[in-house]
């Protein structure tokens, strides 16, 4: 017979059962299952307020990122660089500051990240470089 793996979602209904019989409390709960008993209080909670859909994983990516360049910033930028290819970022800023001087224009270093982002920077080919050993060291001078 096969081993039977359980999901995460499986384990936190078994914790569930497990508590709802009352043999455990929450803290042997939380070491049978190597968790804190506050994520043993999350589940409960959880399960009491959305039922078995509660116990699925959530995301955890940020809802809002206060930092982000706002999406016409980006939308200009980018749309200029499709037009003029050969402009860096610092020359894209210049250019765009000129056409919309009253607008928050992020640095450099941003601009950069954008464009390789969008996939409009070509990686600069890696130089070759030779061995360290393969020259021979001129002879040290002796007294």
């Amino acid at each position: 017979m096969p081993w039977r793996e359980m999901s995460p979602v499986e384990q936190r209904q078994q914790l569930i059962r497990d508590w709802a019989s009352e043999l455990w409390t929450v803290t042997e709960l939380a070491a049978q299952y190597g968790v804190s008993r506050k994520t043993v209080y999350l589940w409960l909670d959880r399960y009491a307020a959305e039922g078995v859909s509660g116990l699925v994983d959530r995301s955890r990516r940020p809802r809002h990122q206060p930092q982000a360049t706002p999406a016409d910033v980006v939308e200009t930028l980018v749309d200029l660089r499709r037009r003029h290819p050969q402009w860096g970022a610092t020359k894209l800023l210049t250019v765009a500051a000129r056409s919309a001087p009253r607008v928050t224009w992020p640095c450099r270093s941003t601009v950069c990240t954008l464009l390789k982002h969008h996939g409009l920077v070509r990686p600069r080919r890696r130089r070759h470089r030779p061995a360290s050993g393969s020259r021979p060291r001129p002879p040290s001078a002796v007294n």
